[in-house]
């Protein structure tokens, strides 16, 4: 016996179908697993059983309704918490926002108005900007804008009028002979 193979062995060795023999029946014959035998061959087999019908009020593809899980509600309960802190949560974030805008404004303002008082010969509608760096950088746009111009005056006026103007006398009379001298004192005199 121990060096004999069964039939089902080999036949699983060779790679065919697998087949099992059955006890000592009326046939002796094997039939492949998985196939129903027509006619049961012993009285202790019994013939295969059919799938149970289902009812003809439900359909076959349905299954029945499984029982409600608690935590179903609960996890129901933990989102709704979830939606409503999300909109709480944007909420108090528009309000921080629109409270750090406002201060913004205001610093902005404030510095404008300081480094508007530091320069005086900067005109105020040079200088604009909703943030302090804006604000910084018009500024001193503006004070180079001042300073061109303070250089463009600056310049015109030196080489406009000079800066004294000889007094009008008339004319030297040192230096005219005497006839001249005389025709002079006569037009001076008249009317």
């Amino acid at each position: 016996m121990g060096d004999q193979a069964t039939p089902g062995t080999e036949e699983q060795q060779k790679g065919g179908q697998e087949t099992t023999s059955p006890p000592e029946g009326p046939k002796g014959a094997a039939e492949p697993v998985g196939s129903q035998p027509s006619v049961p061959t012993s009285a202790t087999e019994t013939p295969p059983i059919a799938p149970e019908a289902s009812p003809p009020d439900k359909p076959a593809d349905q299954a029945p309704a499984p029982a409600p899980d608690p935590r179903d509600a609960q996890i129901a309960e933990l989102q709704a918490q979830v939606t409503g802190l999300k909109a709480a949560h944007s909420a108090a974030l528009a309000e921080v926002q629109r409270s750090l805008t406002d201060q913004l404004a205001n610093a902005s303002n404030h510095y404008k108005t300081l480094a508007l008082a530091s320069n005086p010969d900067v005109p105020a509608d040079l200088v604009e900007g909703a943030t302090i760096e804006q604000v910084q950088q018009s500024l001193e746009k503006a004070r180079g804008v001042v300073a061109k111009v303070k250089a463009q005056l600056a310049a015109q006026a030196a080489g406009a009028v000079p800066a004294g103007a000889p007094v009008r006398n008339g004319p030297d009379v040192e230096g005219m002979d005497a006839l001249s001298k005389i025709k002079y004192a006569i037009n001076k005199r008249k009317p």
